[in-house]
């Protein structure tokens, strides 16, 4: 029986290391919160850096439109037939203002281009980052599951060890109980037999023990109250 407990004890120690080693470590667990919480804030960053770059679209197509009608007044002036010496200074004046209107504003629309292509490429650079750290993330989550799977495989196996030895434990304990009993009944037949008397040494005060030989010549002692 020692023999039959001993691989399953050492089975049972071996899947318990063994699960030890796969549980998640708290590195591990805050590696992948770390993780999570990077990707959350590249996305809240790409989010930000598309609707900036929206809004600066919208103000290039502003200032583009502001411009084109600037650009039609400038050529409407300059097609006039003036007839007077006093509409000529307006008409000039108003040439010089809408040419430093649309010097302004061809200045303040290379701003905005150059502002979009920046934030552009810190949207590309933000997606790119947010990529790799997805994917990071991906890779230790899936560890993670596997890690998990073996945990529960483990411990199924552990259970079932664990039953083994208890049926095992079980079964040692009710055959040294039946020992037991068997070399009682012996002794006890044994001292009737040698004793020649029909009162059992090893009967209790209360107790009355009757033997006999079996068929095969032994002699059987039976206790009774």
């Amino acid at each position: 029986m020692a023999n039959r407990k001993a691989p399953i004890a050492a089975a049972i120690l071996c899947l318990c290391f063994v699960r030890a080693q796969c549980d998640a470590s708290p590195e591990q667990e805050q590696e992948i919160q770390m993780l999570k919480s990077k990707v959350a804030s590249l996305e809240d960053e790409i989010r930000r850096r598309k609707e900036e770059t929206s809004q600066l679209e919208s103000i290039v197509r502003e200032r583009t439109a502001q411009m084109a009608a600037l650009v039609g007044e400038l050529e409407l002036l300059q097609k006039l037939n003036v007839a007077d010496d006093e509409s000529v200074m307006k008409a000039n004046t108003n040439v010089d203002m809408l040419e430093k209107q649309i010097e302004r504003l061809g200045s303040d629309l290379e701003d905005q281009v150059r502002k979009g292509e920046s934030l552009e490429a810190r949207a590309t650079e933000a997606e790119k980052n947010w990529h790799e750290f997805s994917r990071k993330l991906e890779h230790a989550e899936n560890i993670n599951v596997e890690q998990r799977k073996k945990i529960k495989d483990l411990d199924d196996r552990l259970q079932n060890a664990q039953d083994k030895l208890s049926e095992l434990e079980k079964e040692a304990k009710l055959k040294a109980e039946g020992s037991c009993h068997v070399a009682s009944t012996l002794a006890c037949s044994t001292c009737c037999a040698l004793s020649g008397s029909s009162i059992c040494q090893m009967a209790g005060p209360w107790e009355t023990c009757a033997w006999s030989s079996d068929a095969k010549g032994y002699f059987v002692c039976v206790f009774s109250n």
